[in-house]
């Protein structure tokens, strides 16, 4: 199949457009229900897709060491959203971990929670 885009033609192969199908079928799937990469587990529903956004966001926002300590990602998880909730806590960290790429930077201390027995 030939393509004219912006006046150059591009030649795609059936392998191409199969995986273009595919990734905007998969892509369509999550982000038009809920905005992320990975469907938030059930234990999170009590939050809504905008909550979840913002959390995300203010959790990735407290990682940046330049201005937050060590722990304030964790310690806004676990205080200021799961307010003591250990099930929530762990829910919301099991969760960004798959959903944000670089989860290590915000969780630089995921060895220390491991290590005090939030995850196995």
């Amino acid at each position: 199949m030939k393509i004219k885009k912006n006046g150059k033609v591009i030649k795609l192969t059936e392998t191409d457009i199969k995986r273009i199908v595919k990734r905007v079928l998969t892509e369509g799937e999550n982000s038009v229900d809920y905005g992320f990469k990975n469907s938030p587990p059930e234990s999170l529903s009590r939050f809504t897709t905008d909550e979840l956004k913002s959390i995300l966001g203010n959790t990735i926002r407290y990682s940046d060491t330049n201005f937050y300590d060590d722990w304030d990602a964790e310690g806004y998880l676990e205080h200021r959203v799961a307010k003591g909730d250990i099930e929530l806590f762990k829910s919301l960290v099991g969760w960004m971990k798959d959903e944000y790429p670089f989860y290590q930077k915000i969780f630089r201390n995921f060895g220390e929670l491991v290590n005090r027995g939030y995850f196995s």
